[in-house]
Parts: C-alpha cells; sequence; structure tokens
C-alpha cells in the first residue's frame, strides 16, 4: 500500500506521504491522493485509487461542514467489497484530523496526528516518541517495503510540494 500522515498542531496543519501517492494538486505517483477538496480542507487516501476518486468526488460535491460537523455517513458507494476494505483516507478541516474509512463513516482523532496505510504503524510509534514527520516517514520506509521516498507534503493552503 502506501504510508500517509496528518499534522495538526499549533505549528503545522499538513498532509505528508511517500512517493506511492497518487494525485495532483495533487501529488502523483500511485497508491495515495492528495487533494485540496475546498479551501482549508485537504484530504489523502491510501488504497485502490479508484475508491479514491470517488469518495474525493462525493465529498466535493456535497456540504462538507455539514457532513463533518454531524458525522454523516456520506453517500454509499457500489464497488466491490475487496477493493473498499483497504481504503483510508485522512482529512484536515475544521482544525481536526478526520479519518475516513471503508464506510465513508468520517471520524474525529483527538491527537495532533495520524497515519494510514501499510507503514502507518512505524510511522505513528515514531510520531509518538517525538519525530517529526518526515522522518516518521523515513522510519516506515526502514521497516515497510511499500514505503518509499521521495515524500510529498500538502499544507491546508493545498500546496503541494516535494519534501525529500
Amino acid at each position: 500500500m502506501t504510508t500517509i500522515i496528518a499534522v495538526n498542531t499549533h505549528d503545522e496543519q499538513a498532509l505528508y506521504a511517500d512517493s506511492f501517492a497518487f494525485g495532483a494538486g495533487i501529488g502523483s505517483r500511485g497508491n495515495v491522493k492528495m487533494i485540496c477538496l475546498a479551501p482549508e480542507i485537504i484530504m489523502a487516501w491510501a488504497g485502490v485509487q479508484y475508491v479514491g476518486f470517488y469518495a474525493g468526488h462525493i465529498l466535493q460535491g456535497i456540504d462538507l461542514q455539514e457532513v463533518f460537523a454531524y458525522r454523516q455517513i456520506l453517500p454509499r458507494l457500489e464497488l466491490p467489497v475487496d477493493d473498499v476494505k483497504d481504503f483510508a483516507a485522512l482529512v484536515l478541516f475544521g482544525g481536526k484530523i478526520w479519518v475516513v474509512h471503508e464506510e465513508l463513516f468520517p471520524v474525529v482523532i483527538p491527537q495532533q496526528y495520524a497515519a494510514r496505510g501499510s507503514g502507518s504503524k512505524f510511522a505513528l510509534g515514531a510520531l509518538a516518541a517525538g519525530v517529526p514527520p518526515l522522518r516518521a516517514l523515513d522510519v516506515a520506509t526502514e521497516f515497510d517495503p511499500d514505503t518509499q521516498p521521495p515524500y510529498m507534503r500538502m499544507d491546508l493552503s493545498g500546496t503541494l510540494t516535494l519534501v525529500k
């Protein structure tokens, strides 16, 4: 799969992903997409690409403030179970990190960081130990063959940069 990280501190609100990442405006190369859905709303997903494209399309077409404020279930996608079960997205919105799983139900993460994908456990351990997000991706790369540099970063303005 890949590794995606969300960081939500007083110094930084951004998404990070390794090079198995996909998108443009968005980040481009594989299983992850990073996209600016609306002003100050950014999303990255890991898993089957077209599931993320559909989820992103649905999110762009609805009132995100209402969905995330009331944690409503997003419109169901009629997709193969095997494709959806490996899908997870991280969204930065309203000063919070949200995770969206296969059920497409947004859940707030109370911590200052979150990670999803095949290298997420390694990245979360590194983040919990106090390392910065780029070093956390390095740690995931050391132990997960599906996490590889270079890395990408997207801030709340939607600016995407290749960072390593």
